[in-house]
């Protein structure tokens, strides 16, 4: 991995200190648990008051951390891209995010591995939660279908992505796109 010319480490006997853009992040690993401590925002970056906070800086640090996290990896006996690619044909081809009661244990007993390794390669190498991932496509689908059939309700078209309520879907659409689904379709 290829860090940010702003980022500075420091590794210290019981953990790393990540320094970035202004924010401290020291790791310390104590038994088999590891501790993340945010320390304190230490930049302005020319913001004004109450300093802009870059997603680039979070990501990295989340990405740094399931690298710690991940270092002890479950996935040694999986063939990585074949699940990636097999997650990604059965998701898409078989649209099992519709299924609004589809749970991590299920996809990964279809993808023949244990959910802490499923949960481990969509965590440390897709950058994302099964939850996010779930919601991304269903969004995606989501999207289409408000730009597609002008006939069917904000909750039809809810239900038929995947989302069992209009408030998680209007929150998860919200949360995509930064705007509700009425108003990705009034835009459209």
């Amino acid at each position: 991995m290829i860090l940010h010319w702003a980022t500075t480490i420091f590794i210290f006997c019981h953990g790393v200190l990540f320094l970035h853009h202004g924010i401290a992040v020291l790791v310390i690993e104590k038994k088999t648990r590891i501790h993340y401590i945010v320390a304190a925002l230490l930049g302005d970056f020319g913001a004004g008051p109450g300093a802009r906070r870059s997603p680039g800086t979070y990501r990295l640090i989340a990405s740094l951390a399931a690298r710690i996290r991940y270092e002890r990896s479950r996935l040694g006996s999986v063939s990585v891209d074949e699940r990636i690619a097999a997650m990604t044909r059965i998701m898409r081809e078989e649209e099992l995010y519709r299924d609004p009661a589809l749970t991590l244990e299920e996809l990964a007993e279809r993808l023949g591995v244990n959910p802490h390794q499923l949960s481990e390669l969509l965590n440390s190498l897709m950058g994302t939660t099964f939850r996010a991932y779930l919601n991304g496509l269903r969004i995606e689908r989501a999207k289409s279908f408000l730009l597609e059939d002008g006939a069917s309700t904000i909750l039809d078209i809810a239900f038929e992505s995947g989302f069992n309520s209009k408030s998680a879907f209007n929150a998860a659409f919200r949360n995509e796109t930064g705007q509700t689904p009425s108003e990705y379709r009034k835009c459209r």
